[in-house]
């Protein structure tokens, strides 16, 4: 199986190759940083982490969609309709002066996921690209 998957790889375009060697990196990474990298450094500094942990995530990309996908309200303002009323401005003799309509909780949690996942396409799409065009651009001429 491993050989036939091999013999297919090596006899795609140079572009396709490098492609898919990205999204491979980028989800080997991605499984890192949340199987290992964000536990092991969770359990050394006992849940204070200095702030240096974030910097390999953040350098290879894979911490924005964790920071977008959490604080992505164009994707909750898109999928979402405001229901809840919320008070902003309150007067003790006069009750709720100003009033908005907000997101419910459990719809705001689904968008942040959904959000989550757009980013984290958006992100395979720019390794894809990335290593596509570094593989094309070094096999240029040469005959695979």
């Amino acid at each position: 199986m491993l050989n036939k998957f091999v013999h297919w790889f090596q006899k795609q375009p140079a572009w396709l190759r490098g492609g898919l060697t990205g999204v491979s990196l980028c989800t080997t990474l991605f499984i890192f940083y949340i199987g290992l990298f964000f536990p092991f450094t969770n359990w050394a500094y006992q849940g204070d982490q200095p702030d240096w942990v974030t910097l390999p995530p953040l350098v290879t990309g894979h911490f924005i969609p964790f920071f977008l996908g959490h604080d992505a309200p164009f994707v909750s303002d898109a999928i979402c309709e405001k229901t809840i009323p919320l008070c902003i401005q309150w007067d003790i003799d006069r009750g709720c002066i100003e009033e908005i309509m907000d997101i419910e909780e459990s719809c705001r949690e689904k968008a942040e996921w959904i959000g989550f996942g757009l980013f984290s396409l958006f992100l395979e799409a720019i390794y894809f690209l990335l290593f596509a065009t570094g593989n094309h651009t070094r096999n240029k001429g040469k005959k695979v």
